[in-house]
C-alpha cells in the first residue's frame, strides 16, 4: 500500500492490520494507521509476518490486552 489511511476499524486483533502467519506487509507513502480499536492484541497491527513501514504514521490506536498501536508475535 503506497498512501492512505486505515482507520476507525474494530477486530478481535489488529483493529487495522492483521498480518497473518508468514504473510507480507509493505507500507509506504504518507498515510497513516490511526483510530483503531482490538478487542484483543494490536489496536494498530498485529504482526505475525514480514511488516515493512516505510513512512506514515501509527497514532491514536487501542488494545484491551496488548500492544496499543503494535503487537508483534514472536
Amino acid at each position: 500500500m503506497s498512501g492512505g489511511k486505515i482507520s476507525d476499524n474494530t477486530a478481535d486483533k489488529g483493529g487495522g492490520v492483521y498480518n497473518f502467519f508468514n504473510s507480507i506487509v509493505n507500507l509506504s507513502g504518507t498515510g497513516g494507521i490511526s483510530n483503531n480499536v482490538a478487542t484483543n492484541l494490536g489496536g494498530g497491527i498485529c504482526n505475525d509476518g514480514n511488516f515493512t513501514m516505510l513512512k506514515g504514521t501509527i497514532s491514536n490506536n487501542s488494545a484491551d490486552i496488548g500492544g496499543w498501536h503494535v503487537y508483534w508475535k514472536w
